[in-house]
């Protein structure tokens, strides 16, 4: 019941809030391998392998309905990807768990996604597949399994390719698997995770090849260049989750959190100022949600993921202080979860560009969140009456069910949205006024001004692809100011004979460049098109050119508008 309840939810909330960056550009690099194109080869980025799970899916989409809806379709396959992953993980925790400390564990280990978005990505596979990684090595350890092992090895081989950061917390959790198992445990795991990974190997050299991924390395160094250095980045995630912790309304939780630690509190008692600390947060977070605090400040209320780090955080005290584990069994899960989370932690802040408010580096940690909720809840059952285990168990569920659709990435919270997308890749779409513009703007360009047999380039609008599906003719789908490093775009579209028919540039970046003039005289590809193409032509949203000189008149508004 439980499981139906979470799926009917994660349906509901696949189609609440709609953006034009990360949640369409993950379906963009789906939709570009579904068309024949290649990551790293011909997609010049590693976050493109993040969305492989979702390629079989959107070339059959693609191939039988089109571009219309593909985003909400995509998200319910992620739906469907997290469900299977979520029933196999429930399994494995079985194998030492009841059923209600498994299913609060593998849903607070599985449900909470970066950005609050359901879309297969490299932010979410590695939830996924970290997670399933940590249950099924704990069965393998508690069966003596080579079989759950293997599974372990294969999940955590996935989690590495789809998102290269996390290939440190992969290996520290690979270790533990083996130091904790030993014997066939040690072997299943190796041999799942060796083994996929030179399938990945054998793939990538016979594939786009080698000397494509260091292309596609030196690539990403040369225009994230400009940016935060590695140090800057993880100084910062730290200090924006420290302040985010702080703040005044999160007190009770601190105090809660403290209390649990200290040492002459009673064993009675450290479990339920725990899970007191971490629904007091969750209080704090559902109200600071509601009152748009500064968008400085880390949303906790906003993206499930940033709360789920804290309130590992706070459950600190309690984990540490705890005596009479009992079994094994918690001893084991908290040694598979910890130092992963740690070190994943660290290894996502140090690579990620994107805002901790985000909740990016959730990921890793996660596991542990599962499994300290889990001790806690039993210890809760040990010292008290099943019930208040129970209620325990309701609070951190419902209060993680209630902070996960407070507001969608880049729209606003979901009763403030005005109306669904009607037609087009976004249909079924709950979003908000500005949103549903933008969205007729893109219709209505793309229907304009590309022809069936065009290829297309967008330039800083990486949602503009799944508008069309037509061939993408660019080095990187999401491509921006990045000067200098954009003579990889000529190259590629030189070497393999690919300049666009149409070209999109996003008015609203180009405004933020200079002006037309001033981006042409730092980009290579725009110089390219200023040199070569038709007089760039003004449309809603954007400066528009095409290969052959031609000029579009404007359509009829599309359905909709």
């Amino acid at each position: 019941m439980g499981a139906l309840l979470l799926t009917v939810f994660a349906i509901w909330r696949a189609g609440i809030g709609a953006d034009f960056g990360d949640g369409t550009h993950v379906v963009a690099l789906a939709m570009r391998m579904a068309q024949g194109d290649m990551p790293l080869a011909d997609e010049m980025n590693l976050q493109a392998l993040g969305s492989l799970p979702a390629v079989p899916f959107t070339w059959v989409w693609l191939s039988t309905v089109g571009v219309d809806g593909i985003v909400l379709a995509s998200r319910l396959w992620y739906v469907a990807l997290a469900l299977l992953a979520g029933v196999l993980g429930y399994r494995a925790l079985r194998t030492g768990f009841g059923p209600v400390g498994s299913f609060v564990a593998v849903t607070l280990m599985m449900l909470p996604t970066p950005y609050s978005l359901l879309v297969t990505s490299y932010n979410t596979v590695p939830v996924l597949g970290l997670a399933l990684a940590t249950c099924t090595a704990f069965a393998a350890w508690r069966v003596r399994s080579g079989r759950w092992a293997a599974l372990s090895g294969v999940a955590l081989a996935l989690t590495a390719l789809a998102h290269p950061a996390m290939v440190p917390p992969a290996m520290v959790l690979l270790a533990m698997v083996v130091v904790v198992g030993r014997g066939p445990v040690a072997r299943g795991v190796l041999t799942g995770a060796l083994g996929t990974a030179l399938v990945i190997v054998v793939a990538v050299a016979l594939g786009p090849g080698v000397g494509a991924l260091g292309e596609t390395l030196r690539y990403t160094a040369e225009y994230q260049s400009a940016r935060l250095t590695a140090f800057e980045r993880l100084t910062l995630s730290a200090e924006m989750h420290r302040n985010g912790l702080l703040v005044w309304r999160n007190v009770p939780a601190l105090l809660l959190a403290v209390a649990a630690g200290l040492p002459w509190t009673s064993q009675r008692w450290r479990a339920l100022l725990a899970t007191g600390s971490v629904v007091a947060l969750s209080i704090a977070v559902v109200g600071a949600s509601l009152q748009q605090p500064p968008t400085e400040e880390l949303l906790l209320g906003s993206v499930a993921a940033a709360l789920v780090v804290l309130a590992a955080v706070l459950l600190l005290p309690f984990l540490v202080t705890a005596r009479d584990l009992g079994e094994d069994r918690l001893r084991v899960l908290l040694v598979l979860t910890a130092p992963t989370a740690v070190v994943g932690f660290v290894a996502v802040s140090l690579v990620s560009s994107a805002s901790a408010k985000w909740g990016v580096a959730a990921a890793p940690v996660q596991p542990l969140f599962g499994a300290a909720a889990l001790v806690v809840l039993l210890f809760v059952a040990r010292h008290h009456v099943r019930a208040v285990a129970l209620l325990a168990a309701l609070a951190l569920l419902g209060s993680l069910v209630v902070v996960h659709p407070m507001r969608s990435f880049r729209d606003v919270q979901p009763h403030r949205l005005d109306g669904r997308v009607e037609d087009g890749p976004l249909a079924g779409l709950l979003t908000h006024e500005a949103y549903l513009q933008e969205d007729c703007e893109l219709r209505a360009a793309v229907r304009d001004w590309v022809d069936p047999d065009d290829s297309v380039f967008f330039w800083a609008a990486p949602a503009g692809y799944v508008y069309a599906d037509a061939p993408m003719s660019t080095h990187n789908i999401w491509v921006a100011d990045f000067g200098a490093a954009s003579a990889a775009g000529v190259e590629w579209m030189t070497r393999t004979d690919r300049w666009p028919d149409v070209a999109f540039v996003h008015a609203g970046a180009l405004a933020s460049a200079g002006g037309w003039e001033a981006l042409a005289a730092r980009d290579p590809v725009i110089a390219r098109l200023d040199a070569h193409y038709g007089e760039p032509t003004e449309v809603d949203g954007f400066v528009v050119l095409r290969r052959d000189g031609g000029v579009r008149a404007d359509g009829p508004a599309p359905q909709g508008c």
